[in-house]
């Protein structure tokens, strides 16, 4: 399907693994060139994914045509709990207050009478012009690669296809993908440190069965609303306490046999299942809200309105969770 053509940005995402009831983040395993480092360990986040939806819409009896919106608490409880939301508000402050520096520094050398050049002034208007362009273009960035970017700018699938699609994710083979990178720090003339990247490599975990435990998507509830939000995550876990010991020395080995290209490296864990997307949106009538289109939202965003969209977007739409999880044995 060419609507999913993202998916897994490059099939890459961080993984999951639960152990028993313990859910374990995406491993990152830092080290000098001569020995690791103990595992560090990360919450749980997607690729440049900052929209909090992970939490069900509460269901109620469902009768007859499904609802067009959202309740208006709902949405409105759904738009402030999301850290999309914070964010906007920060980048939007520190936005302002670039523009003031440039604007007072501006309006300071214009007035001033003294003799020199008032350096002062022209440091307040050169440093708010790098903070306010650099939020700026923070900001766009972050918008245009999270899910919701993918919720306004991808055909909307019916809630059959929707079914089908995480069938054929959940008969997928998935990889258990080992990335180690070696680099160093490199300081600039301004004495900035940097890093630069001098040697990158991946394994596969060797295993021999995957099973996959994931609910049956038929109970996903998706025709509550005409348009559904769908957000995925994945994770996995070891059938068997042997299998638990086989990853653990192939990943000593891996990292054993790669240590010393550089004085420092990273070692990341990544669950890599074929056909995986972190987001949809499916519809029930064949057709997406006339509001919820990809120019809207891109010249909102240019203008910093983005926020009315979000709300749109969680007014027009409910929300669903769905979790892929594969049982490793070797």
């Amino acid at each position: 399907m060419t609507q999913f053509a993202h998916s897994q940005n490059e099939q890459k995402d961080d993984a999951r693994k639960e152990i028993g009831n313990l859910n374990v983040g995406p491993e990152t395993v830092l080290g000098d060139a001569h020995k690791p480092l103990p595992l560090r360990i990360s919450p749980d986040v997607t690729t440049g994914d900052l929209d909090d939806d992970d939490t069900d819409i509460e269901r109620g009896g469902r009768s007859g045509r499904p609802k067009s919106l959202q309740s208006c608490s709902t949405a409105c409880g759904d738009f402030w709990k999301s850290s999309t939301t914070g964010i906007y508000f920060i980048s939007v402050g520190m936005i302002a207050v670039g523009v003031g520096l440039v604007v007072g520094g501006t309006i300071l050398m214009m007035n001033y009478d003294g003799d020199g050049y008032p350096k002062r002034y022209m440091a307040m208007q050169i440093s708010g012009g790098i903070l306010a362009f650099s939020t700026y273009y923070a900001y766009m960035k972050m918008l245009l690669s999270g899910a919701q970017f993918r919720y306004w700018s991808e055909a909307a699938l019916s809630p059959e296809q929707v079914k089908q699609h995480i069938a054929k994710v959940c008969e997928a083979r998935p990889r258990i993908v080992w990335t180690m990178t070696s680099f160093h720090k490199k300081r600039n003339s301004r004495g900035n440190s940097k890093r630069k990247v001098t040697w990158k490599c991946e394994q596969d975990f060797v295993f021999s069965h995957a099973d996959d435990i994931s609910d049956p998507p038929s109970d996903h509830g998706m025709e509550e609303f005409q348009h559904t939000r769908i957000k995925f995550s994945k994770k996995f876990a070891f059938a068997d306490a042997e299998t638990e010991a086989a990853f653990a020395a192939q990943e000593l080995e891996f990292i054993t046999s790669n240590l010393g290209r550089d004085e420092r490296h990273e070692v990341k864990t990544e669950l890599v299942i074929p056909g995986y997307v972190e987001s949809m949106m499916a519809t029930t009538n064949g057709r997406r809200p006339c509001l919820v289109n990809q120019e809207l939202y891109v010249l909102s965003s240019l203008l910093l309105l983005e926020l009315p969209c979000s709300f749109l977007l969680r007014l027009f739409s409910g929300k669903q969770h769905y979790q892929y999880s594969k049982i490793l044995k070797s």
